[in-house]
């Protein structure tokens, strides 16, 4: 039997892949099961657009959160909810937090424990065990740095990258013609206060929602001394913790509060809040940490760059730039070549995929922090 499980983020990307998949793979797969997992953190629109998702295009899909099961060595279980009954608070985040830490630039697991494992603890519970199943996730193909080097193995598709390569302003267009949309702008996202957002998207919700920070504050009030990295004896340790070290949510080891105040030190020069709209990009305000509209199971890998014999999109991440000059996410023509190449020959060398015809300015070596190189590209081809 071929069986397909969706995830479902909550986005208008993961929405349009749903609905794209029981038009065109209904007859592909004997069974397609729909699954969304709750954080407590989803902006109350969020929780709308699946409802109306549902309604709207017949979904049927399982609202499920998290469970952590403390003091044991095992990953979290799962409870099912709805719409009514769904969590606003934060509990399920917190209960993840109270078991792993604070999640953050260096331990980015809250996806892991809150949405992959639940989903795959879920899907074993009605008999569906891992690899007996393909698992959709919707990731477009203007977002390939995102797919997973490990896509085959973990038998990921991603129907928006391959068949049927999307891009934002496609998905945008599409549901322009439908009777509802996720009434959420570009830079709030799904997630209330994501830490992988940019420091501009930071500086606008905080003008415009500062409440939304009041959980990763009293998170870091609670937890910031909760890790592996706290439970070893420090007298094994190459570099003993400091007893100042505490865990914090936001890049440059910032707490909430440093957060605030590095906001309203740029609003003070003039700084431009983030718009739906295209602006000029500046690189220490618009680098995010690979936040997008939804945070996307299996997508936050980000392998560490070696050497240029290192296998790419397996050891080493490629970093497909949307274009060039001075907005490297503007969408380009190069990158669906690239894609395309890199799909049908994985694990390329840089000098194998170079030899291929594969476009080196569209290359940049993602960084083990999450930033991409600011090393000078190729000359245009």
């Amino acid at each position: 039997m071929k069986r397909l499980l969706v995830s479902f983020s909550g986005g208008e990307t993961s929405g349009y892949m749903g609905w794209w998949i029981k038009e065109n793979w209904s007859a592909v797969y004997d069974e397609i099961r729909f699954c969304f997992a709750n954080t407590g953190e989803e902006n109350e629109q969020t929780l709308e657009f699946v409802r109306r998702c549902d309604e709207h295009f017949g979904f049927s899909t399982v609202w499920i959160e998290g469970v952590q099961r403390h003091n044991q060595r095992v990953g979290p279980g799962f409870r099912i909810v709805d719409f009514a009954s769904a969590s606003r608070h934060g509990e399920p985040f917190e209960d993840a937090i109270r078991k792993y830490g604070i999640p953050n630039q260096k331990f980015k697991d809250c996806t892991r424990h809150l949405k992959q494992k639940p989903i795959e603890a879920w899907a074993s519970s009605i008999g569906w065990a891992i690899g007996t199943y393909d698992l959709a996730i919707g990731i477009r193909a203007d977002e390939f740095d995102r797919v997973s080097a490990r896509a085959k193995e973990r038998r990921l598709v991603y129907p928006l990258v391959r068949p049927n390569p999307m891009t934002k302003p496609k998905i945008n267009q599409w549901w322009s013609l439908q009777p509802f949309r996720l009434e959420l702008k570009g830079y709030q996202g799904n997630c209330k206060w994501c830490w992988k957002k940019s420091f501009r998207k930071h500086m606008t919700i905080i003008a415009e929602t500062p409440e939304v920070y009041d959980f990763p504050r009293r998170m870091e009030q609670l937890y910031n001394h909760v890790g592996p990295e706290f439970r070893h004896d420090p007298a094994t340790r190459r570099e003993p913790i400091k007893d100042t070290y505490r865990r914090t949510f936001f890049r440059g080891s910032r707490t909430v509060d440093q957060l605030f105040e590095y906001a309203a030190e740029l609003r003070a020069k003039g700084t431009p809040l983030a718009t739906d709209e295209a602006q000029v990009f500046d690189p220490s305000l618009d680098e995010g940490g690979r936040c997008q509209e939804a945070c996307e199971v299996f997508g936050d890998e980000e392998p560490t760059p070696k050497r240029r014999s290192d296998r790419l999109g397996s050891e080493t991440r490629l970093w497909l730039v949307r274009g060039a000059g001075s907005n490297p996410y503007r969408a380009g023509t190069r990158i669906h070549r690239d894609m395309q190449l890199l799909l049908d020959r994985p694990g390329l060398t840089l000098d194998e995929y170079e030899a291929a015809g594969g476009t080196r300015q569209t290359v940049q070596w993602t960084l083990s922090n999450g930033h991409s190189s600011t090393s000078e590209p190729a000359a245009a081809e």
